[in-house]
């Protein structure tokens, strides 16, 4: 399988087929919608949370040179390494763009790793709430990650804070999968009946 990733345009292609991503196929379902806020809201929120996630990343890889971190990013980092310290979770994979080939969507998994020695998604997140779309998001982390549902990979979201305090949530739920599968097929229909 050939994989290719364009970060500018934020495009996945596959052995040359352009595929959605898991926030794609959620946005395309219709299970994210952010028309009802500002652009300039949403561009602002965007920008910060690619810069607390790319200082998330440089801390996981040992990279991160706190003499530089913007002071306003140190409560939401403060945040994920409490998430880490108390849950023990030790990030195997970071931020790696992946493509499955048998359903044909790609995406970049924000931490797959271990959490008290078992195997865990975790998506990190910086918005004011943790909306009801991260479940399914997370069940298509793990079927882009395994090649198929596995429901013993764990699944949580961490929502960093400004008071360096992390949300945490677990989703439990083995529908999420189906939900997941659903909204995949409800893109692919509109990808090609020439709605997207």
């Amino acid at each position: 399988m050939q994989l290719t990733f364009d970060n500018e345009r934020h495009i996945f292609t596959l052995d040359g087929v352009v595929v959605p991503s898991v926030t794609g196929v959620l946005k395309a379902a219709g299970l994210v919608d952010y028309s009802a806020v500002p652009p300039h809201f949403v561009e602002q929120a965007r920008q910060f949370g690619s810069a607390g996630h790319y200082a998330t990343q440089l801390y996981d890889q040992g990279n991160l040179d706190y003499d530089t971190l913007d002071p306003a990013l140190r409560p939401y980092l403060d945040s994920w390494i409490k998430f880490r310290e108390y849950h023990a979770f030790v990030p195997e994979i970071i931020e790696q763009p992946m493509g499955n080939k048998t359903y044909m969507f790609g995406g970049i998994p924000d931490r797959i790793g271990k959490r008290h020695g078992i195997q865990a998604v975790v998506e990190i997140k910086s918005t004011a709430v943790l909306g009801k779309e991260v479940a399914a998001q997370t069940a298509g982390q793990v079927i882009l990650w395994k090649g198929k549902i596995d429901t013993k990979v764990e699944r949580w979201a961490v929502r960093l804070t400004n008071e360096g305090l992390p949300e945490v949530v677990r989703y439990k739920d083995a529908s999420d999968f189906s939900v997941f599968l659903a909204a995949l097929t409800i893109a692919n229909t509109k990808k090609k009946w020439g709605l997207l």
